[in-house]
């Protein structure tokens, strides 16, 4: 009876105690502060307002509650899963040091053009850059993670040829050029043309993205743009003539340089999509297994 009544107060104890001043939840031995977890849910709730506009103002305080605990729950889960991360990472020896996150970051500012550009950007976008620099840390993290397990896990090429099975289309992978126009007059006129295709297609054609690279479109997988286009790369064959294809946004100038629909072509492709199934499982079985106590009260703004 004696024994009954101490774990009755015991339980009572650890159930009961008061959350820890300044912290909203706490991973194993690491505690996840209110002002990192308010830092983060003032942006994306900032984010939010942003893309909905108008119709923020619209919403019912009810709907707005709704929304702001949904944005909480989902900016907690972020930084627990932060947290995990930088656990496992250490428990498998591996460091992060300032001078690989700042070449990480150098590598970013330079893709967005520079300095000025990532200024402007971060202006645009409403972003802190202390906040950018924790976005950073973390894809920087899960990078070096799953590469750790892409190091220790294997796969058979029986698996490997079952997961494309599976999933053939989605990895069916084509190089195309296309030009795009208004009407079936214009596609004729151009189709005619002996002028070079890449010229053709920067000068004519409204498709801005392919344009600019003269028509090419490497890597285009079915589903990337509109089902006519999809129905015609799997129907031609590679460096055959071009065709003129009727399309939602008007006509097509197809050209099919290359068609990969094979185990043998796309089986990197295959891997990597195996890879990152099974990481994202054991990301969640790390998650499942992990300590994490919630202080904070979700109750919305």
């Amino acid at each position: 009876m004696r024994k009954i009544v101490i774990c009755i107060c015991v339980f009572f104890l650890i159930g009961c105690q008061t959350a820890p001043e300044g912290v909203v939840a706490r991973v194993f031995d690491q505690d996840i502060t209110t002002d990192a977890f308010q830092r983060e849910f003032d942006f994306y709730e900032t984010m939010y307002k942003t893309e909905l506009k108008d119709q923020w103002d619209q919403l019912t305080e009810e709907d707005k509650n709704k929304q702001n605990l949904t944005i909480e729950k989902g900016v907690l889960e972020k930084l627990i899963l932060r947290k995990l991360i930088d656990r496992e990472l250490t428990n498998q020896g591996i460091s992060i040091t300032e001078k690989d996150l700042q070449h990480f970051k150098d590598e970013k500012i330079e893709a967005l053009g520079g300095q000025e550009e990532f200024a402007a950007f971060l202006k645009s976008a409403g972003i802190q850059e202390s906040l950018f620099d924790d976005a950073l840390r973390e894809e920087y993290s899960l990078g070096l993670l799953k590469d750790a397990f892409a190091q220790t896990h294997e796969l058979s090429d029986k698996e490997l040829e079952k997961v494309f099975e599976e999933h053939k289309e989605k990895f069916y992978k084509y190089s195309i050029r296309l030009i795009l126009v208004d009407t079936k007059d214009e596609a004729e006129e151009i189709y005619q043309s002996f002028r070079p295709f890449e010229e053709l297609a920067i000068l004519h054609s409204k498709d801005v993205l392919s344009a600019t690279e003269g028509g090419k479109i490497e890597n285009y997988h079915l589903g990337d743009r509109e089902k006519a286009l999809d129905e015609a790369v799997q129907a031609m064959e590679p460096k055959g003539k071009a065709r003129i294809i009727e399309g939602e946004e008007g006509y097509y100038i197809l050209h099919l340089d290359e068609k990969q629909e094979d185990f043998s072509s796309l089986k990197e492709d295959v891997y990597r999509s195996a890879i990152h199934r099974d990481f994202e499982k054991y990301i969640e079985t790390i998650r499942a297994k992990a300590e994490v106590k919630v202080f904070k009260k979700f109750a919305g703004k």
